[in-house]
């Protein structure tokens, strides 16, 4: 399954993005990396993630309607997950 998971470079996030990789779905994850907190931290995560061929990220804002636009246009998702939030 092909899956857009937002907020994946927070705690959830990045859990919910190995779980889906580790059953062998293909993952893109949109994170802003707003600085609500370390994004050191963040970006450890996403070193971690972007280890996997399966997965593919993009910092966008999903407050960017243009973005998001672009992205379904050239990428069918057979399903969404949200986790982008501010802490």
């Amino acid at each position: 399954m092909n899956v857009l998971l937002t907020g994946c470079a927070g705690f959830i996030g990045y859990h919910v993005s190995r779980l889906l990789l580790q059953q062998g779905h293909d993952v893109t994850c949109l994170d802003n990396l707003n600085t609500a907190y370390d994004v050191r931290l963040k970006e450890w995560r996403l070193s971690h993630l972007k280890s996997e061929p399966e997965f593919v990220f993009s910092q966008t804002d999903v407050t960017q309607k243009e973005d998001l636009n672009y992205l379904f246009e050239k990428t069918h998702f057979e399903g969404v997950i949200n986790l982008a939030a501010r802490a």
